[in-house]
């Protein structure tokens, strides 16, 4: 069976635009950063967007301590997450969430 054979009804249409969005390790030191392109509804908010990169990452192993505003939620990379505490306060000795520690580029 090829796509070709699969009815139209069958395939669901994809709707949204694109956006560029990323993360980086709240570990001071540590650098590590993830950037994908992900379809967002095109109505969508800054915190719906958010949510859908830290769900991404949650999946592929980072750590996300949920926070709210959401934009407060701190990510540990795989390495780093695990020696980060349970309350995401002191993951490696002294921790703070640093402005910015969760970006979004591109859009409309």
């Amino acid at each position: 069976m090829t796509v070709a054979d699969i009815p139209k009804a069958a395939v669901p249409a994809v709707r949204g635009t694109p956006w560029s969005l990323g993360v980086s390790c709240d570990t001071p030191g540590c650098g590590t950063s993830f950037e994908g392109d992900f379809l967002v509804a095109e109505n969508s908010i800054r915190s719906e967007r958010l949510r859908v990169v830290l769900d991404h990452v949650e999946k592929q192993g980072w750590r996300v301590i949920w926070r709210r505003p959401i934009g407060d939620s701190l990510t540990y990379c795989p390495s780093c997450a695990a020696t980060s505490s349970p309350t995401g306060t002191a993951p490696t000795g002294n921790h703070s969430a640093p402005d910015g520690a969760i970006q979004e580029d591109g859009g409309p």
